[in-house]
């Protein structure tokens, strides 16, 4: 019940943030983000003075975090004339929303699923310390993608904007492409060189297997950035069933490999079947964005 009513209020904070992000409002959102998580110092004083809390009693201590920034997101809105009325709702228009959001949402669910897919795999068919090396290897791998993640907070939104004018999504394909590329330059650099470093310095010595998982992910750096932005590309330009066909087929592609390869082959197998996705999810959505624009 706990984990169900947390969802359910972060995804609506999602969608208000979703609203204030078309309209450019980043600076009422990070204060909102900010404001809402200081209730995690007072969480961790709480598990620290009670350490014997259950699972349920310490998630319910999350539902402050969850109402404030719903809260201080519903703020914002009313204060930017984005106001929510009754009257305002239109049947037709509701059930067109859904028909288009299904594929996108399908698409999602199945970029989730080649996501995560390898670790069940890895714990199935080899054990669970295979899989926690890879998960570490993988973990580091994913949150390298901070330092251009930010640069799609807008992408959405400019996309839908220029959608009409095909050369402008061309030009935009090319400028964020050019910068996507040096920043994935060098975070690959750094993430093959520094793999031994990352994994003892958080996860300690006895870990270190994680770092080879690491240096053969390094190589889908370039792949996970520009997927990224191909994906923002289809969505802005509606084709939610070319992005959702294409994440299909790798989700289906990633299964497969991971099932020949991981028994025989082992995490670096996974590691590789992962790098091999990422490409294929790039140069699908790539295709579909170069016949639709004409490039």
């Amino acid at each position: 019940m706990a984990v169900c009513l947390l969802v359910y209020l972060f995804s609506l904070g999602n969608i208000l943030s979703r609203a204030m992000s078309a309209l450019y409002l980043f600076k009422q959102q990070l204060m909102s983000l900010l404001l809402s998580r200081s209730f995690i110092l007072v969480l961790i004083l709480l598990a620290l003075i009670f350490p014997g809390l259950s699972i349920n009693q310490m998630l319910l201590f999350l539902l402050p975090i969850a109402l404030t920034q719903l809260f201080l997101l519903f703020n914002y809105c009313v204060k930017n004339n984005l106001t929510l009325k009754l009257s305002d709702f239109d049947f037709r228009k509701a059930v067109s929303m859904l028909r288009i959001s299904i594929p996108l949402g399908l698409a999602v669910m199945f970029s989730f699923l080649y996501d995560k897919i390898d670790i069940v795999i890895i714990s199935r068919l080899t054990d669970f310390n295979e899989a926690a090396f890879y998960n570490i290897g993988y973990g580091i791998f994913k949150a390298s993608a901070i330092a251009y993640s930010f640069i799609f907070v807008s992408g959405f939104t400019n996309i839908s904007y220029l959608s009409r004018n095909k050369r402008a999504v061309r030009l935009f394909f090319k400028k964020y492409f050019t910068l996507l590329f040096l920043i994935c330059l060098v975070l690959m650099i750094i993430l093959f060189a520094g793999a031994d470093i990352f994994v003892n310095l958080i996860y300690t010595s006895k870990y270190s297997d994680a770092a080879d998982v690491v240096k053969i992910l390094s190589l889908a750096t370039f792949g996970l950035a520009f997927n990224n932005l191909t994906g923002i590309i289809l969505n802005g330009l509606r084709l939610f069933k070319e992005n959702m066909i294409v994440t299909l087929i790798g989700l289906i592609i990633n299964v497969i490999l991971n099932i020949i390869f991981i028994q025989k082959y082992g995490i670096a197998a996974a590691a590789v079947v992962t790098v091999i996705t990422e490409y294929f999810i790039f140069a699908g959505q790539y295709l579909f964005i170069r016949k639709n624009l004409k490039m």
